[in-house]
């Protein structure tokens, strides 16, 4: 049995999409944001506690990134005594909640995943 479409069943479905291009878009101009805190961030690390690595993963690296997503930082190098001062300080830089993970302390299993599906946004360049 086949059923008629109304208009308003169409204004409906039209609405729906519309609604869906609006939530892409404003997703997108979130993780454009987030890409920008996340730069700041390891930047940061770098110039006060000489980090050597900062690796981006979660659904800021592999989408995707909504409303609800958090920054998701691997960094090598944080010396454990300054990680919860260096965490206190980056909130600071982000509206988006921020997820730091010392890279030295995780399970091989999550820094494998963190090193292939993540994406490097800074690495120290050693001279010598």
């Amino acid at each position: 049995m086949s059923r008629t479409v109304t208009m308003s069943d169409a204004s409906r479905v039209a609405y729906w999409q519309q609604r869906q291009v609006e939530v892409k878009k404003r997703n997108q101009g979130l993780a454009k944001q987030a890409r920008q805190d996340a730069r700041q961030i390891a930047a940061f690390l770098a110039k006060h506690y000489g980090v050597q690595k900062v690796v981006l993963f979660g659904s800021l690296a592999t989408g995707p990134f909504t409303a609800d997503s958090d920054i998701d930082l691997a960094v090598a190098g944080l010396p454990v005594a300054d990680f919860f001062q260096a965490y206190g300080e980056l909130m600071a830089l982000s509206d988006f909640i921020i997820d730091l993970k010392p890279l030295e302390k995780v399970d091989p299993h999550f820094y494998q995943r963190v090193m292939t599906q993540g994406e490097v946004i800074y690495e120290a360049i050693h001279s010598g």
